[in-house]
């Protein structure tokens, strides 16, 4: 699915133009091949370039293309700055068209960074929304205002946010909307106890992540999926790490603690412990025997070894 992403990027002179030229496209193509900490790098500094020279619609892109992709990577509160200052050039310069990109982000955002006034926000966006006709945002809104009610405690409400939400997604054929919704709903549901409505959203997320590739890998809403790539082809997916972070994953799958991976490449055992750290948080793994059959599936130690 992302495959065909690439290939729209790397052809589509209009969808360039959209995103700014070169620089964001490469982005949003790094973000495709799963390298997700160098697109968020690249946001940055298309951002800031686009400051530099007071092009506000490009800031308004990069920065909504920043908030959304620090949401995807379980990190709220970098999303809600970044929504944020795209919010205020959106008001400060009258670009209007870029409602539908950063409201239902914002509202997400708030929700999920608990800010102090999340219900403000989200009820702005929502109006914002309603009023600029900006469908494409309203699986994110739904979502928001989801998971606002399951913080409150409403459940019942809350299912029937991320159910509508997923409704809409999968009308619009938007994918990785449709996907981060149900990885909510799956446990909202189990948290209400309709276990039968949690599997099926859960099997949905693991089925979207499949058709993908291993590049999700490291996003929020693919936490613990790994499995799913067991035997499968996945020669991009050492490309998820660095080659020092691979070094560190290829140490930990034949057993060397934090010590030895330290004496092994020459750096403190505090070092070594914080790669594997960022190993983990990257492939979406909650353990250095989850992270040492990754190494397997992957083909990352030769034979002899």
């Amino acid at each position: 699915m992302w495959d065909e992403g690439r290939q729209a990027i790397r052809t589509s002179g209009s969808f360039v133009e959209w995103v700014s030229g070169a620089v964001l496209a490469d982005a949003l193509l790094a973000w495709l091949a799963g390298d997700h900490s160098g697109a968020v790098r690249s946001f940055h500094e298309a951002a800031t370039a686009a400051r530099a020279r007071a092009d506000w619609q490009d800031v308004l892109r990069a920065l909504a293309l920043l908030a959304d992709s620090m949401l995807q990577l379980g990190r709220p509160a970098e999303a809600f700055r970044a929504a944020s200052e795209a919010e205020q050039v959106m008001r400060a310069h009258q670009a209007l068209g870029g409602v539908g990109r950063i409201c239902g982000v914002l509202a997400e955002a708030a929700v999920l960074a608990d800010v102090a006034n999340a219900e403000r926000v989200l009820l702005d966006a929502r109006e914002h929304v309603n009023a600029a006709g900006h469908e494409i945002a309203r699986p994110q809104l739904l979502r928001a205002h989801g998971l606002r009610l399951r913080k409150g405690g409403d459940l019942s409400g809350a299912l029937a946010m991320l159910t509508q939400s997923a409704e809409i997604a999968r009308a619009q054929r938007a994918t990785v909307q449709l996907v981060r919704t149900v990885a909510t709903l799956a446990g909202t549901a189990r948290a209400h106890g309709q276990l039968a409505v949690a599997d099926e959203a859960e099997q949905k997320r693991a089925e979207i992540a499949a058709r993908i590739g291993p590049e999700v890998l490291g996003l929020r809403w693919a936490s613990g999926l790994s499995r799913i790539f067991v035997g499968r082809p996945s020669s991009r997916a050492p490309r998820l790490i660095s080659s020092r972070e691979q070094e560190v994953a290829v140490l930990v799958a034949r057993g060397y603690s934090n010590r030895q991976i330290g004496e092994a490449l020459v750096i403190s055992p505090r070092t070594a412990g914080n790669h594997v750290e960022h190993v983990l948080n990257k492939l979406g793994l909650q353990s250095r025997a989850q992270l040492a059959r990754w190494v397997a599936e992957q083909g990352l130690i030769p034979e002899h070894d």
